[in-house]
């Protein structure tokens, strides 16, 4: 094993620092030598299952100790994961499954609660064996599907080792830093700050059992637990924002969709201490970030809605209005469909990945994401960008969240369509406002409230359901 691949060994890790706090959770703590011994049970546990040879294991992975142990297991043998969210129904899983033709034939786990008793020689006899090892660990990671089919995508230890080293140059790392598991474990946001860790020797901390978007409980983990970093989506932080944080957190990263201005000015009022974050689950996470230094503290964020700058390595270009990255935490490739006997790599081009999202780059190298490119309506010819509409939306104080996206119209192609969560008992105001804020074509013709956004497991705003409550609302009788 080299010694950088070893950064993501648990073995190592035991090895190195055996009496380090490893994880914590509800129920205690455990050191890097505790936690490795778990992964040894679970290493025999596969062995036991017939399943420590297995091409690629798919795994229903919570945000867990078991799964955590099973998942650096893998790791130091080299047994690849595909990632399934434990929120899937089984149809949904045997459905995504059956998608690829990695996973279709792939075996489907779920962690026991206990490992048994068996003794734990399979790590021994595997490595002894000179089998894989971590240098050919690969994660298949399937995207949100927000506005369309999910994509499964390969990331190996080589990416997940760049991303980890590109993190620490920006946050750095202190003595005491513990890192709050509050993102899915399926998905990559999730899955990095466990690998994160690993590499620099940190405590991953668990919150209590519960929703992802129980702010209660996360806030409970920082202030019992001393987080001091954590990664939320933007409708997690905006559940903390009565909160107030202790002061061990120096930094919490919002990423995953866009955090409108008015929401990360709350929550640095709250001394809640923003970094907002573009990336990708096909960069391995991170692109794009607020740098840490001494404007963290500030009380806004920037006016141009700038996210941050290319983390370390990372080159950032925009090709056509589209935002093209080029790192060594840039995937594999995609997984082949089902119907599909080759990856998917049309848009990989000499090492660059060229995104669905526009974008630009300001003057002094941030960049400022759009939204995605095939989120665009087009309504009687004219360009309207929802991410846009949906900021503008939210300075109004009717509004408390929204998304916005096009209808089918007969005469104009689409027309734009809202829908907000908020007070519907003010919506003349909030149209007054509307005529004065945006031009017409861009104002949203059709307007629903809800009680909540619909989300995805990730914690995104599931557009596809959107759009479906709004085509819905566009085809019953319009007012007078």
């Amino acid at each position: 094993m080299t010694p950088g691949f070893a950064a993501l060994s648990l073995t190592s890790a035991a090895r190195e620092h055996p009496h380090g706090d490893a994880l914590i959770t509800p129920s205690g703590t455990l050191s890097f030598a505790a936690l490795a011994a778990g992964a040894q049970r679970a290493a025999a546990w596969l062995e036991r299952e017939g399943l420590l040879t297995s091409q690629l294991i798919a795994l229903v992975a919570s945000p867990d100790q078991r799964s955590i142990e099973l998942t650096l297991a893998c790791v130091d043998l080299g047994i690849p994961l595909a990632f399934v969210h434990p929120r899937l129904s089984e149809g949904e899983r045997a459905a995504l499954l059956e998608r690829f033709v990695a996973t279709r034939s792939a075996p489907l786990i779920i962690p026991p609660a206990d490992w048994g008793s068996a003794h734990p020689r399979a790590v021994t006899q595997v490595t002894t064996a000179g089998a894989r090892g971590v240098a050919s660990f690969h994660a298949l990671l399937f995207t949100s599907g927000s506005s369309g089919a999910p994509k499964a995508v390969e990331l190996g230890a080589e990416q997940f080792l760049a991303a980890a080293w590109a993190s620490a140059e920006n946050l750095g790392w202190i003595t005491d830093d513990r890192w709050l598991l509050s993102l899915p474990l399926a998905h990559v946001g999730g899955l990095s700050v466990v690998l994160r860790c690993l590499t620099a020797r940190r405590a991953v901390v668990l919150p209590p059992p519960g929703s992802g978007l129980d702010a209660q409980r996360l806030a409970r983990a920082v202030e019992g637990e001393r987080v001091s970093l954590m990664s939320l989506v933007p409708t997690q932080l905006g559940k903390l924002l009565d909160w107030r944080p202790p002061p061990s957190l120096r930094a919490a990263l919002i990423g995953g969709a866009a955090a409108p201005p008015t929401l990360l000015a709350r929550a640095r009022a709250a001394r809640i201490p923003t970094l907002t974050t573009y990336g990708a689950t096909e960069a391995c996470s991170q692109i794009a970030t607020e740098p840490f230094s001494s404007e963290l503290r500030r009380a806004a964020p920037r006016e141009d809605g700038a996210v941050g700058k290319p983390v370390a390595r990372t080159a950032v270009e925009i090709r056509d209005g589209l935002i093209a990255v080029r790192g060594p935490q840039l995937m594999r490739g995609y997984a082949p469909e089902q119907n599909r006997q080759t990856p998917q790599t049309k848009n990989l081009e000499a090492g660059w990945l060229v995104t669905s999202d526009r974008g630009e780059l300001t003057r002094d190298g941030w960049l400022r994401v759009f939204g995605r490119a095939d989120c665009v309506i087009i309504t009687g010819g004219e360009n309207v960008h929802p991410m846009e509409v949906e900021q503008l939306l939210l300075l109004h104080p009717a509004v408390e969240a929204c998304a916005v996206v096009g209808v089918p119209d007969e005469m104009f192609g689409q027309r734009v369509a809202a829908l907000l969560v908020g007070e519907p008992e003010q919506e003349a105001s909030l149209r007054a406002y509307l005529e004065q804020a945006l031009a017409p074509h861009r104002r949203p013709r059709v307007m629903r409230w809800a009680s909540a956004l619909p989300a995805l497991p990730s914690g995104k705003t599931d557009r596809q359901r959107v759009m479906a409550q709004l085509e819905a609302a566009a085809r019953l009788p319009r007012g007078p």
